[in-house]
């Protein structure tokens, strides 16, 4: 057996990892419940087709015990007056129509953590990006109480949003971050666990954001290799070809008890844990703030 990074990893290795990684998972929790929501504002109020322009929106999801809210983003001439709130407002209770009273979301010094904690979002995690004065929360809010928003302007829910309205939205918040800190998500290689025929049986994969940020995305190990010390050599291999790329902090968000444990062996602090989120599994959020 091997252990070595690949800087351009196979469409196929790479897959393969993803979905070994999800069928364990499956196998040991079962299918998460989930629901992907969102809402939109539209350049024309009576757009339905997928060239409609977005003029804000929000999007995320709900499962098990939390509202998720993954993207938030408002045109410069929405912002200010209210649109935000009745955004926010249509979500959370979408969320408690649906029995969940708790919300958490992640943004970072330049978005808009004073937005949030005006609504009563609580930091509950902090990591400084590395090489930048910016710094990323985890914040929750509950119970979800409504809030005070303009009855006179109606934002329909989406469940579940289209993928155009989604893709959009994601692009439009990409650009605006781009403005402090350059996005850079592409794919940093991975490090698989090979026999001498190259069949693998492990790997970890993930995605190189900002200028020096890892964040893993999916980590995997062959049921008759765990336990032998694969897992954290692939930790240790995938973070040493990190700093020689000049990556300088790595964050992963896992669901599963046993390899969040390798990952905290490894030096990895917890920056929020959330019960119940998906649907019968515990979320972590875990970073290491340096890598070298």
């Amino acid at each position: 057996m091997e252990i070595r990074f690949e800087a351009e990893p196979t469409e196929a290795d790479f897959s393969f990892i993803h979905q070994q990684s999800a069928a364990s998972l499956a196998a040991k929790y079962g299918e998460p419940a989930r629901e992907q929501l969102g809402a939109f504002i539209y350049g024309d109020p009576l757009a339905n087709s997928d060239n409609h322009l977005i003029l804000g929106g929000i999007e995320g999801q709900v499962s098990g015990s939390w509202l998720y809210i993954d993207t938030l983003w408002l045109d410069e001439t929405l912002r200010g007056k209210g649109y935000g709130v009745r955004l926010m407002n249509v979500m959370e209770q979408a969320a408690v129509q649906r029995g969940v009273q708790k919300a958490f979301l992640g943004t970072a010094t330049f978005q808009a953590p004073n937005f949030y904690k005006k609504l009563g979002y609580q930091v509950v995690g902090e990591m400084q990006m590395a090489t930048s004065n910016y710094h990323q929360f985890l914040m929750t809010r509950q119970p979800l109480t409504p809030y005070d928003v303009a009855p006179e302007t109606e934002i329909q829910l989406a469940a579940p949003p289209s993928d155009y309205d989604v893709e959009r939205l994601g692009e439009h918040l990409r650009d605006y971050n781009n403005q402090f800190m350059p996005l850079n998500r592409s794919l940093f290689g991975a490090a698989f666990l090979k026999d001498e025929s190259g069949k693998i049986y492990g790997g970890v994969t993930g995605y190189r954001v900002f200028e020096s940020v890892l964040f893993i995305g999916t980590m995997w190990v062959d049921e008759s290799m765990r336990g032998q010390g694969y897992e954290t050599r692939l930790i240790t291999t995938y973070e040493q070809a990190a700093v020689q790329h000049g990556i300088l902090s790595a964050a992963i968000s896992i669901a599963d008890d046993v390899l969040a444990g390798y990952f905290e062996a490894a030096g990895y602090q917890a920056l929020g844990v959330f019960p119940d989120f998906p649907a019968g599994r515990t979320s972590r959020y875990l970073i290491k703030q340096k890598l070298a």
